[in-house]
């Protein structure tokens, strides 16, 4: 299959259009770092401290990217490729990282209507419509628009850095490439239909293999099934009804796997979701995420094939995105929640599993004085309730964290930009992996951010 992807991307780049070589081409570049001139740490049960260094956002402390996009004279073939410089913990320390951005592909279309994308890319045409700022980074924590409504990555399964109210961190995107179509046949109609990380089907189980699909590989080599090519795919389907609304329903596949903890197990997912757009200057996007029910038949590791009368389901999930706009005020806010996560185990309710109700609001309401200057209000607040067993015993508990911040935005030379403030971040305690929880510090910060394109 990796072949398969190799030759269509050759294929687009020299077999098609006839005029590639004759494209227009555009190279971008854009830097966004952060500095922190000043925290002050309060945690629980110890002594306070200040610090001061680099303001990390999205995993970075400093990240330079540069970015090409190239079409034929038709307009029918074209390319985009992005290479990233990291800088900061996750990417080593001071030394820099270099990886491939979002975007790796070409894309074809043969007909108006449809488009054909191979290599690494993300599309964005059914995903969720409200997303959220970059000062939750300081504040609390909020879902995204991939909590509404998944987009098509390439790079990674749905159970990578989503953004939902559960991410599973220990499983993080995997780099792969992957296959798209695109229909768009009538207007308002939007078929996407495609496969994530194709290379990985094949893979033996080998000792060479990398990646966090060899223990399943080699599940299923030693079982003598065939890996199950639904947990790549996806399915969508988006209809935009004129003047009321743009509806979208998808199908996710995922590599399927239990857990004892509700929240981290890995399923298939079907996504609904419609966003409401009949009334000026608002916007209102609710989805809703319906993980498929995990039983023993399923065969999802060796050691529960044989376990009966044991099921799992991921936490149902229904997200909502609001904004309106009133003059020069904004006003958008975030509510996600998940419910009814479960494992049951039949005849023994002590080994069963059932997490309790866990929901963020966030809001960041904002106000643009002219084309240079704005101000942004952020701030929200995540709740967690305890994990129980079948006899109503706390296994796991929850807990409560909230923050909230203020900054000004101020924009120059067009594609540039500073945001200043302040934030503050609190809490009780939030769930993690052992019986009592972790203890949240309260933090104040002054993050200072900065971002330049081309």
């Amino acid at each position: 299959m990796k072949r398969v992807v190799y030759v269509m991307i050759v294929a687009m780049l020299f077999g098609m259009g006839g005029s590639f070589l004759f494209a227009d081409i555009t190279v971008g570049a854009r830097l966004d770092t952060g500095f922190m001139p000043f925290q002050y740490v309060m945690p629980e049960g110890k002594d306070a401290y200040s610090s001061f260094g680099m303001a990390r956002v999205d995993g970075s402390e400093a990240r330079l990217q540069l970015s090409i996009t190239a079409t034929n004279a038709d307009k029918n073939v074209g390319v985009q490729a992005e290479v990233r410089a990291l800088f900061g913990t996750d990417a080593g320390g001071a030394t820099p990282t270099l990886a491939l951005g979002d975007h790796a592909y070409v894309w074809y279309k043969p007909i108006d209507w449809l488009n054909i994308s191979a290599g690494k890319f993300i599309i964005n045409d059914l995903q969720g419509k409200i997303g959220h700022d970059d000062w939750r980074n300081f504040t609390v924590m909020s879902g995204d628009e991939k909590s509404i409504m998944h987009n098509f990555d390439t790079n990674g399964d749905i159970y990578g850095n989503t953004g939902r109210l559960h991410p599973d961190n220990s499983l993080s995107p995997r780099s792969g490439v992957g296959l798209a179509l695109t229909l768009k046949p009538i207007d308002g109609l939007t078929i996407l239909a495609g496969m994530r990380n194709v290379w990985v089907l094949d893979r033996e189980g080998s000792s060479e293999s990398q990646g966090a699909d060899i223990g399943y590989m080699r599940r299923m080599k030693k079982s003598g099934k065939a890996p199950n090519p639904l947990q790549y795919m996806q399915f969508g389907v988006g209809y935009n009804i004129a003047n009321i609304g743009f509806a979208r329903a998808q199908f996710l596949g995922a590599t399927q796997t239990p857990n004892d903890q509700p929240a981290l197990i890995r399923a298939n997912e079907i996504e609904l979701a419609f966003a409401f757009t009949m009334i000026e200057n608002l916007t209102l996007d609710l989805g809703f995420g319906l993980p498929l029910r995990l039983t023993a038949k399923d065969g999802v590791t060796a050691d529960t094939e044989a376990i009966k009368g044991i099921s799992y389901q991921k936490p149902y999930e229904l997200s909502l995105g609001a904004s309106y706009k009133i003059g020069a005020f904004t006003l958008p806010l975030r509510v996600d929640m998940t419910f009814a996560g479960a494992k049951k185990v039949e005849n023994d309710a002590s080994l069963s599993r059932i997490e309790g109700f866990g929901m963020r609001f966030y809001m960041f309401p904002s106000y643009t004085l002219n084309n240079i200057i704005a101000f942004t209000l952020s701030g929200g607040v995540n709740f967690m309730g305890d994990t129980e067993d079948g006899n109503g015993n706390a296994k796991l508990y929850g807990g409560i964290v909230y923050g909230f911040g203020a900054y000004t935005t101020i924009t120059f030379a067009s594609k540039c930009s500073i945001r200043a403030g302040l934030a503050y971040s609190a809490g009780d305690k939030i769930l993690r992996a052992n019986k009592n929880g972790t203890a949240v510090d309260s933090v104040f910060s002054i993050p200072i951010l900065f971002t330049a394109s081309l």
